[in-house]
């Protein structure tokens, strides 16, 4: 093995290992330290420079897909969805997974598709783990959400079953498939552009006839009866199983059910320091209130004051001693009742679980249209 290839081996080694631990104190402990993360970083970087030196060149890009993905997961971090670990973490990867390093990992083959895909070009696989790592998190998500709703939580089964839309699934896919065969007349072969316009031309007809079921029925017709003519009717029902997957847990969170069944409601007495609020709290006009909480409201909060000022924030951060100061003050003088608690999912094992997807079968956005070309 040439001195390249050892760098490319100890690089991917490196990252493997760090995330292993990274998840296994995660779990254990709740927290991902710095020491591992920052060495990691380090690491990364010298490696990284290293190899770009004795391959005669240089990669700005790299740098700066570094410091991008940092502000992206910093951005994430601002509004709640992981913790400063994580941030810290998918920096790490970032330093470490370059499109070079992956071909030293062993390829299989999946419907006669090479993987793992690895895209040329301008590509930053940190994105695709971070892409992923969401994947890997919907079915289990979705299973525990299923099981405390129906152990603990009954009133929301109602809420759980409507989530399920056949109908929505079939026009979303059909309206992809329709947009792939549309693009396809283009003779354009950039797959970034290709999965834009997919997304958009779904995205704009699915506004303008909304949920009009003859038009479900029109154009599953000439869809399934495609696939059924060219043998591929397979392709199209696990597509179809992976997007409903994804259509429930979209759903899940758009009805706000998600932060229904994370949400435990605690007294002034039981807060610990780094619980997190379930809904930031507020105050306006001399009332205090926790309000309803959604990504979409939490980066509008960004920007502006929904109707009052944000006296403790949901971050990820959890709550601090001043916090409980604070709210203990409050339900003294009968401001506020229960405190909404965040149930903890640590997230570093589904950054693991995205950073094997993505060893297996890299880009994940190209796979997909792969995919969409056998139907």
């Amino acid at each position: 093995m040439d001195i390249l290839n050892l760098i490319k081996f100890f690089g991917i080694t490196i990252l493997v290992i760090c995330c292993i631990l990274a998840t296994y104190t995660d779990v254990k402990y709740g927290l991902i330290p710095n020491k591992l993360t920052v060495s990691a970083i380090i690491v990364g970087l010298v490696l990284v420079t290293c190899y770009y030196l004795l391959t005669g060149s240089f990669n700005l890009f790299y740098y700066l897909s570094v410091v991008l993905v940092f502000i992206f997961s910093y951005i994430l971090w601002i509004l709640g969805v992981w913790a400063g670990g994580d941030v810290k973490l998918f920096t790490a990867i970032s330093t470490l997974l370059i499109p070079d390093f992956m071909d030293i990992i062993p390829g299989c083959f999946l419907f006669n598709i090479r993987l793992p895909l690895v895209s040329s070009g301008f590509s930053i696989p940190t994105l695709w783990v971070i892409v992923n790592s969401i994947f890997s998190v919907v079915p289990l998500l979705t299973c525990i959400i299923n099981y405390t709703i129906i152990n603990k939580k009954p009133y929301l089964i109602k809420k759980l079953t409507d989530t399920i839309k056949i109908s929505e699934c079939l026009k979303s896919l059909n309206l992809l498939i329709i947009g792939y065969w549309i693009f396809s007349l283009l003779n354009i072969d950039n797959p970034i552009i290709k999965i834009v316009f997919m997304l958009l031309f779904t995205l704009l007809v699915e506004k303008i006839i909304g949920d009009n079921r003859n038009f479900i029925i029109l154009t599953s017709i000439p869809v399934i009866s495609q696939q059924v003519y060219t043998g591929q009717l397979i392709y199209y029902i696990i597509e179809f199983i992976i997007l409903e997957f994804i259509l429930i847990f979209k759903n899940l969170i758009s009805t706000g059910i998600v932060s229904e069944v994370f949400t435990d409601y605690y007294d002034v007495n039981e807060l610990e320091e780094g619980m997190i609020l379930s809904n930031p709290l507020y105050s306006s006009n001399g009332k205090y209130y926790f309000s309803s909480y959604s990504l979409r409201n939490n980066l509008g909060n960004l920007f502006n004051k929904p109707g009052g000022n944000r006296i403790i924030s949901n971050n990820a951060a959890g709550l601090n001693n001043e916090d409980i100061v604070l709210l203990t003050t409050l339900s003294k003088g009968n401001m506020i009742d229960k405190i909404p608690i965040k149930r903890a999912l640590p997230f570093a094992p589904f950054i693991l679980s995205g950073l094997i997807l993505t060893l297996v079968f890299g880009n994940t956005g190209i796979l997909i249209i792969k995919l969409m070309e056998l139907i």
